[in-house]
C-alpha cells in the first residue's frame, strides 16, 4: 500500500495475549465496520507473512498482525484529522481491551528532534513522548521513502515487547519488595529464637519444633531467592535481545531503569542469604548440643530409676522369699546354715530381679 499521503499518518496498536485471539477478532470486526472498511482477500494482499487479516479503505488500513508471543491490531488512519478518527477506535473497542497488554499510538512526523528518549528502529526514528498504565505514545519519521514493512514487521514486534516487559518488571519490584519484607521477618525470627536459646533456662517442648522450622524457613527462604534470580536473568536477556535491535541501547535503560537497580540490590542479598544460613547452622548445632545434653540427663535418670526399682524388688522378693520359707517349713529351714540361706535366698532373688529387667 502506498504511504505517501498528504497527510501524515497515524497508527493504534492494540496487543493481546495468544489465548485472547476471539478478542482480538472482536476489536478487528468493529473497527472495520466503524470506519467502513473493507476485507481484502489473502491473494490481494501484500505479501507480510505475519498478517493474517486486512481490511482497508480509502484512508484507512486494519491490520489482524500475528507477532511471536502476542496478537497484534494496527490500524493505520492516513485523513487530515486522523485523531478523531483514533479516537472513536478507541472508544468503540474499550470493552475488548480489559485483557489487552498494552495500547500504542505513533504519529508521523516531518522532522524529529535527537532527544534522549529517541531511539531508531530499522528504517524510522521514533521518539517517545508518553508512557503510561499500559499505554505509549510515539512521534515517528522515515528515515528513507516511507513504507509499511517496519509499521508492521518491526516496530509492533519491538513495541510489544517494550509492554511486556513493563508488566514483568512492575511484578518483579513487587516480589523483590516482598522478598525484602520476608528477609526481614526471618532475620527477626532468627533474633528472637537466638535469644531464646542464649538462656541458662530451656523450654524441651520447643526444642524439635525450632529445630524443623528452622530448615524449613530457611528452605523457603532460598528457593523465593533462586526464583527472582532467575525472573532478573531473563529479564536481562530480553533487553540484550532488544539491544540488537534498538539504536541506542542506552534508550532501553532509560525506559527500565528499575530493572538494573533492582538486580543489584538482589545481587547484594547473596551475602544476607550466606549469612543466615550460617546464623541457622550455628543455631541448630546449638539447639543438637542442648538436645543431647537433655536427652544424657534423661538416660542417667532412667538409670538411676532402673536402679532403684531393681534394689526394691531385690528387697522384695529377699524379705518375702525369706519369710515363705520360715512359715512353710520351719523346722527345715532353721536345719540349714545361716550363710547358705542367705546364698540361696540371694541368688533366688537376684536372679527374679535380673529377669524382670
Amino acid at each position: 500500500m502506498d504511504l505517501k499521503k498528504d497527510a501524515p499518518l497515524k497508527a493504534f496498536y492494540t496487543y493481546f495475549p495468544r489465548t485472547e485471539e476471539d478478542s482480538t477478532k472482536r476489536c478487528f470486526q468493529k473497527i472495520k465496520k466503524l470506519v467502513g472498511a473493507e476485507l481484502v482477500p489473502p491473494a490481494s494482499q501484500e505479501q507480510m507473512e505475519n498478517v493474517l487479516l486486512t481490511a482497508k479503505s480509502s484512508h484507512n488500513l486494519l491490520l489482524f498482525i500475528s507477532l511471536p508471543t502476542f496478537y497484534s491490531l494496527c490500524f493505520i488512519s492516513f485523513q487530515p484529522h486522523s485523531s478523531n478518527n483514533l479516537t472513536q477506535v478507541q472508544k468503540e473497542i474499550e470493552p475488548e481491551l480489559k485483557e489487552a497488554l498494552g495500547r500504542t499510538v505513533i504519529e508521523q512526523v516531518d522532522n524529529l528532534s535527537q532527544e534522549e528518549s529517541s531511539f531508531s528502529l530499522n528504517s524510522i526514528h521514533l521518539s517517545l513522548v508518553n508512557k503510561g498504565d499500559k499505554f505509549h505514545s510515539y512521534k515517528f519519521s522515515f528515515k528513507t521513502s516511507p513504507a509499511l514493512s517496519p509499521l508492521v514487521e518491526d516496530f509492533p514486534v519491538v513495541d510489544a515487547t517494550f509492554h511486556s516487559l513493563e508488566l514483568r518488571c512492575h511484578q518483579f519490584e513487587k516480589e523483590v519488595e516482598w522478598f525484602f519484607g520476608k528477609e526481614r521477618k526471618l532475620q527477626k525470627e532468627l533474633a528472637e529464637i537466638t535469644h531464646h536459646y542464649s538462656k541458662p533456662v530451656y523450654d524441651r517442648e520447643f526444642f524439635e519444633k525450632d529445630l524443623s522450622s528452622l530448615a524449613q524457613l530457611y528452605t523457603n527462604f532460598s528457593t523465593d531467592f533462586h526464583l527472582l534470580k532467575n525472573e532478573a536473568r531473563k529479564l536481562q536477556e530480553d533487553l540484550k535481545l532488544l539491544e540488537k535491535k534498538v539504536s541506542p541501547p542506552s534508550f532501553l535503560y532509560s525506559l527500565f531503569p528499575q530493572v538494573n537497580k533492582l538486580i543489584e540490590e538482589l545481587n547484594e542479598r547473596e551475602n544476607v542469604l550466606r549469612s543466615i544460613r550460617y546464623s541457622l547452622e550455628i543455631l541448630r548445632s546449638r539447639i543438637e548440643i542442648l538436645l543431647t545434653h537433655e536427652n544424657l540427663i534423661l538416660q542417667k535418670e532412667g538409670i538411676s530409676l532402673q536402679v532403684a526399682a531393681g534394689f526394691i524388688e531385690f528387697v522384695v522378693v529377699f524379705y518375702y522369699t525369706l519369710h515363705s520359707w520360715d512359715l512353710l517349713a520351719p523346722h527345715r529351714f532353721e536345719a540349714i546354715p545361716s550363710w547358705l540361706k542367705f546364698c540361696l535366698i540371694f541368688s533366688l532373688a537376684s536372679g527374679i530381679v535380673a529377669l524382670t529387667h
